[in-house]
């Protein structure tokens, strides 16, 4: 039997709830989840912008180099502060955080390619660095 209107209204409400109500540690891993949302979305974005194809997505060297990004990635932002607590806005601590970490995450990238001889087209790192600022810093700000 599909729900009404209202059910849906009382399940959406009682996840909202239950996330606000969730402890210091529960909500940062909920946050480290979502960047690493974020930060594999703004990857296979800037392939296939770069590339206008959606041929990266069947790459098993593409897969691997965001398996080792992502924690890079999250140890970047970790280490730079920007979960130490749950922001109620953005402050430049906060935004340096993500500047500076987008830019790490962004070497790390290039660096990691580099090193396991991925060939990743020369503008996709740029193309990269901009979505994730605007997904990681962009979360933040709605």
């Amino acid at each position: 039997m599909p729900w009404t209107g209202i059910e849906k209204e009382l399940a959406v409400d009682s996840f909202i709830r239950s996330i606000l109500s969730a402890s210091r540690p529960k909500k940062r891993l909920i946050t480290l989840f979502i960047d690493s949302l974020f930060i594999a979305v703004a990857f296979w974005l800037a392939l296939i912008v770069r590339l206008d194809s959606f041929e990266p997505l069947k790459s098993a060297d593409n897969w691997l180099l965001l398996l080792m990004l992502i924690p890079t990635a999250l140890y970047a932002f970790i280490s730079l502060g920007l979960y130490r607590a749950v922001l109620r806005y953005m402050n430049s601590q906060a935004l340096w955080a993500i500047v500076l970490g987008t830019f790490i995450t962004t070497v790390s990238l290039v660096l990691l390619a580099f090193f396991i001889k991925i060939d990743i087209p020369r503008t996709m790192p740029f193309i990269f660095a901009w979505l994730c600022l605007l997904t990681v810093g962009g979360g933040r700000v709605f």
